[in-house]
């Protein structure tokens, strides 16, 4: 493992709006990379969660899947075993549960699988994951899935084919199936799919589902019926893909969204808008943007690097991130500023 520390800047712009004035405010914020033991674990992340003082990594190689540090002493323990048992599990997304018990209570969901794991600490805070039923839904293909407090599921597919759906316990389903909001593409076949790739939101009311869209930058937010209730721009130009784009000697087109997270107040998309070429090259500024509800921007955090996977832990106040240094992927953390704390209140935790 490699240890070592950065110091980047971090350019903080707040836009807040009054009387259809605009005020921005400037802060200038040293970013640090945390050494982290074990960093040869981290070539392959896929999400990262954090709960109390726990920061859970899934992984997507490797014989074991799911990766828990204590970040109190950097100490961790591996679980999650890759298999076709009734407790192993083939891959992980992240499931935060909307707090049926408490507000700390962790789910994973096996795509592949389609199956609930229960994230169980024992006395000893020793960690394990226990396989609850099977997810009921008509889905194929790569599933998000939040779960709300009602014991509901709302589900979708991030891989571009626009499917939603919600699941009551009860055993009523419902389903929006091909239903591709105007975002103004005219393609088809895989590049009409990445325009509408996505992050799946879910307020924990479930009144309200947005879904972030990664190839265009668009918010698109249903009701509590899956019935549309508005589409959002969040840029006023973006790039289209064109005709070289996928194919041989074309360059890779933008990516809006990367990964997206939300509580009760607050939606964070983490937002490079930029190709891969661009963020192999380092020219570009990646962002973290934040949304309320009503899908108006009211804030963006800008970083000097690129974290491609995030985590919020408003308890500390800080923003985890898995990022790049001399080619390897480390963990590293953004202290949240104190201009920034209204917008990751702490009980959202």
């Amino acid at each position: 493992m490699q240890k070592g520390l950065f110091v980047g800047i971090v350019c903080l712009l707040i836009c807040v709006g009054c009387n259809n004035l605009k005020q921005e405010v400037s802060v200038v914020y040293k970013a640090t990379v945390m050494p982290v033991i074990g960093t040869e674990s981290l070539r392959c992340p896929g999400a990262l969660v954090f709960f109390e003082n726990y920061l859970a990594i899934v992984h997507q190689c490797g014989a074991n899947r799911l990766q828990i540090f204590d970040m109190t002493d950097f100490s961790d323990q591996w679980l999650g075993e890759v298999g076709g048992g009734p407790n192993e599990i083939w891959s992980l997304g992240h499931l935060p549960s909307f707090a049926r018990n408490n507000a700390h209570q962790i789910k994973f969901v096996d795509d592949a699988k389609k199956r609930f794991f229960h994230l169980i600490r024992n006395d000893q805070n020793f960690f394990s994951l226990e396989a609850e039923n099977a997810i009921p839904n008509q889905l194929e293909g790569y599933l998000e899935c939040v779960e709300l407090t009602d014991h509901s599921l709302i589900y979708g597919q991030s891989n571009g084919l626009y499917n939603l759906g919600r699941y009551f316990p009860d055993g009523r389903e419902l389903f929006l199936e091909d239903f591709y909001p105007d975002i103004g593409s005219t393609h088809t076949g895989v590049k009409k799919a990445y325009d509408y790739y996505h992050s799946l939101l879910v307020h924990p009311s479930g009144n309200i589902i947005v879904q972030a869209l990664q190839g265009a930058p668009f918010l698109v937010a249903f009701d509590d019926q899956l019935q549309l209730k508005d589409i959002k721009q969040t840029k006023n130009t973006f790039t289209r893909l064109d005709a070289g784009d996928f194919g041989p000697g074309g360059s890779s087109p933008k990516q809006y969204v990367l990964e997206a997270h939300s509580n009760t107040d607050y939606i964070y998309l983490l937002n490079p808008q930029a190709s891969f070429d661009e963020t192999s090259d380092g020219n570009f500024i990646p962002s973290i943007e934040i949304y309320d509800w009503e899908l108006n921007q009211v804030a963006t955090l800008t970083l000097d690097r690129l974290f491609v996977y995030m985590a919020i832990d408003y308890q500390n106040q800080k923003i985890y991130g898995a990022t790049m240094e001399d080619a390897e992927i480390i963990l590293g953390f953004v202290e949240i500023p104190e201009a920034l704390k209204a917008f990751f209140p702490t009980q959202n935790e």
